[in-house]
């Protein structure tokens, strides 16, 4: 492995984590997006099934 200074290194992970935290709101905001209509046929199945 190369040396590395930590300042970089420490930029590096920060960038890392930013990147992260944004790949899990893009994540979570497809779910919620997703969600109504996963909800609507999951009560519906439900609904089938007790009836």
């Amino acid at each position: 492995m190369h040396e590395c200074s930590p300042e970089s290194d420490l930029q590096t992970s920060k960038d890392n984590q930013i990147r992260e935290v944004e790949l899990q709101v893009a994540d979570l905001l497809a779910q919620i997006s997703e969600q109504p209509t996963f909800l609507a046929k999951r009560t519906l199945f439900i609904s089938n099934h007790l009836l």
